[in-house]
């Protein structure tokens, strides 16, 4: 028991009990901060519309809806219905937005307005279908149905 004691007390002629707990926490301190700042960075709208292609396209009708600008001044970015709330499921949406990195840079298949262009039906589709198959919870995050004047909706709007 003593040795042990000893070793916990002393565990390094080099380095003091202090300097290791330090450091330890230096680095656990880290590894929290590092990962939720490369998530809030990558959730910014600045960063969506960082690819010319979605800066000249979606970006520019973005800013043409009621989810940019209205009446009560609330603003809805892009992670606000593209990331889903939670955070493994903000990791899993992270992780598959990997992909278009992948198709912008290795495959270059949406590399340019044209190409985007061409791609957006198919795009469109998957980003719909995803948003089907979490109930909406993106959308649901802001809008609450049971508070929803429903007289004042388009009436494509109520079926939705």
């Amino acid at each position: 028991m003593k040795s042990l004691w000893l070793k916990l007390k002393t565990p390094s002629k080099k380095w003091s009990v202090l300097t290791i707990l330090s450091i330890g926490i230096i680095i656990g301190v880290a590894a929290i901060l590092v990962p939720h700042a490369g998530l809030e960075i990558t959730g910014s709208t600045k960063f969506c519309v960082s690819c010319h292609e979605m800066e000249s396209t979606v970006y520019k009708e973005y800013q043409q809806t009621t989810h940019f600008s209205n009446a009560s001044g609330v603003r809805a970015e892009c992670s606000d219905c593209h990331i889903p709330p939670g955070t493994l499921a903000t990791i899993g949406r992270k992780l598959e937005a990997t992909n278009d990195l992948y198709q912008k840079f290795v495959t270059g298949s949406i590399d340019t307005p044209e190409k985007f262009e061409a791609k957006r039906a198919e795009l469109a589709e998957r980003e719909w279908e995803r948003m089907k198959a979490n109930n909406s919870a993106t959308c649901r995050s802001c809008h609450d149905y049971d508070a929803m004047d429903h007289t004042k909706q388009h009436p494509k709007r109520l079926n939705r």
